[in-house]
């Protein structure tokens, strides 16, 4: 009999909770979707084939199929962009992430920088962003991995202090309390999304304003011209009663 294992190549029924709740500080939260998560998710909108997840499983030993690890949050090119209660690699062709982002603390940045480090390098994941919101650990709030020769080595920053992503052909940074995506060459960051319902909101308000004012002025200008025709109606009723009264005069 033959002691060949056979390897699953779909779905499993598998855990997609651990049954605990999650655990996180609000401003953890908001860094995670608002800022990281979502943003990811806008700059691929239009490809079908890239898959954005945030922590939920990814399953990626097909020999034991229990293994799994959660990242913070993690990009996929080449599979197909739905939802997924758990990632499952052995489903996908065996498809990783290319890029993870760790949002490390206290209680996990030992795990992020050792542990998961070594197995995101094991499994060909090109970057490897971990980002320290309050800079407890990581001085710089940044610390990031490139895959070189099955190897990572640390990225360094530019002279703006900013990391770069080949993954992403972005610039990463710490910016006014938040890690921010810039494209290159740019002071200002990408804009999140409620950046831009605000940036919407403003020019909404400015185009009202704007508005208003133009009515105004026309409201002005047809004052303006009727006083100037009432002034004139005036003038004439005068000349009128003056050639009256020269007329009746002689």
């Amino acid at each position: 009999m033959s002691d060949t294992k056979i390897y699953p190549t779909t779905y499993l029924d598998l855990p997609c909770s651990d049954g605990l709740p999650m655990g996180e500080t609000e401003a953890h939260g908001l860094e995670m979707s608002e800022f990281l998560r979502d943003i990811l998710r806008d700059l691929y909108a239009d490809n079908p084939m890239v898959y954005v997840a945030s922590n939920n499983f990814v399953y990626y030993d097909p020999s034991d199929v229990k293994k799994s690890v959660c990242p913070d949050c993690y990009v996929i090119k080449g599979i197909e962009k739905r939802l997924r209660d758990s990632y499952q690699a052995w489903a996908e062709g065996g498809a990783l992430p290319c890029l993870i982002f760790e949002l490390t603390s206290h209680s996990t940045w030992r795990s992020d920088v050792v542990f998961k480090r070594r197995l995101y390098q094991s499994w060909g994941c090109h970057e490897y962003f971990l980002y320290d919101l309050t800079a407890d650990k990581l001085p710089g709030h940044l610390l990031a991995y490139r895959l070189q020769n099955g190897v990572y080595q640390e990225i360094e920053f530019n002279s703006q202090g900013r990391l770069w992503s080949e993954e992403l052909q972005l610039e990463l940074g710490h910016y006014q309390g938040h890690l921010r995506f810039f494209r290159p060459g740019s002071e200002q960051p990408i804009a999140t999304r409620f950046e831009k319902v605000q940036e919407q909101k403003a020019l909404a308000r400015e185009q009202r304003i704007r508005a208003e004012q133009a009515e105004l002025e026309l409201e002005r200008e047809r004052t303006a011209r009727d006083q100037k025709q009432a002034a004139l109606e005036e003038e004439n009723r005068r000349l009128k009663e003056e050639v009256a009264r020269l007329k009746k005069d002689t």
